[in-house]
């Protein structure tokens, strides 16, 4: 990738602290580390080769050189005021969604609460950190791995997986992948109006109207029909009496008659 011309786009949307790594062990790892050095209002750290990255529950998220972005915006505490943290992973995933739907004529789903998925299949996952000092927020993560390619993934996987370019049937230029992208996560953490984002990242839910369950390590929390968000962004779930449930943390799985999604 041509640095001078990601610079370039980094700082047209003001960033100060840009990192571009030809190969990395994690991009989230390394917004820490800067964080943690000193104060920092807009950041980004990218690469298209990330060795040891994370997703979720401490998953493995590697990616070799071409086959996808690993990308981590860093948030000063300023940013963050303007948004609430809860909504930070939705916020990340709302953004890869728009950026699809503009640069191809697909429609991303957003398995709550943070993945991406293209015809229920994943190519994208988002990972949210935050620094604190004593009980304040000083700075926020929001980690964003894509796959671009087919290869971008093993084809062991415990899950469904898939690529970008795979579902768009074409190949997609990283430099507008990444200013589109960053346009529209500038935009999203800059909305004052909660409640038009969440419209927004509720319409675009997986499972929306089906039976799923939600997970916390191993231990089913609850099951039912997934009606959608609450004000907080947390899922709402409607069990078997009718009452609705609400959860803020976990992992949601499609129920299916033999296996779980």
């Amino acid at each position: 990738m041509d640095k001078i011309r990601l610079i370039n786009i980094f700082e047209s949307y003001g960033m100060e602290t840009i990192e571009i790594h030809d190969n990395i062990i994690s991009t989230n790892n390394r917004a820490k580390e800067i964080c943690k050095s000193g104060k920092v209002s807009f950041g980004v750290v990218l690469t298209d080769n990330q060795t040891g990255g994370r997703g979720r529950g401490n998953r493995s998220w590697e990616m070799r050189a071409g086959d996808g972005l690993a990308i981590s915006y860093i948030l000063g505490s300023e940013k963050l005021e303007k948004m609430e943290l809860g909504f930070l992973a939705g916020v990340g995933a709302l953004a890869v969604t728009r950026t699809v739907q503009k640069l191809t004529s697909l429609i991303p789903k957003i398995k709550w609460p943070n993945d991406v998925l293209l015809n229920r299949k994943k190519f994208c996952g988002v990972l949210v950190e935050i620094n604190w000092v004593g009980d304040e927020a000083d700075s926020g993560i929001i980690g964003i791995g894509i796959n671009l390619k087919e290869s971008a993934f093993p084809k062991d996987l415990i899950f469904s997986a898939t690529s970008l370019e795979k579902e768009a049937i074409k190949e997609i230029s990283n430099y507008d992948l990444i200013n589109e992208l960053t346009k529209n996560l500038m935009e999203l953490i800059s909305q004052e109006n909660i409640s038009k984002v969440i419209k927004e990242w509720e319409a675009s839910l997986a499972y929306k109207g089906q039976k799923v369950k939600i997970i916390n390590e191993k231990n089913v929390l609850a099951d039912g029909i997934l009606l959608g968000l609450d004000e907080k962004g947390g899922v709402v779930i409607e069990g078997a009496n009718k009452q609705k449930n609400f959860f803020y943390y976990g992992d949601l799985h499609l129920v299916v008659k033999s296996e779980d999604g």
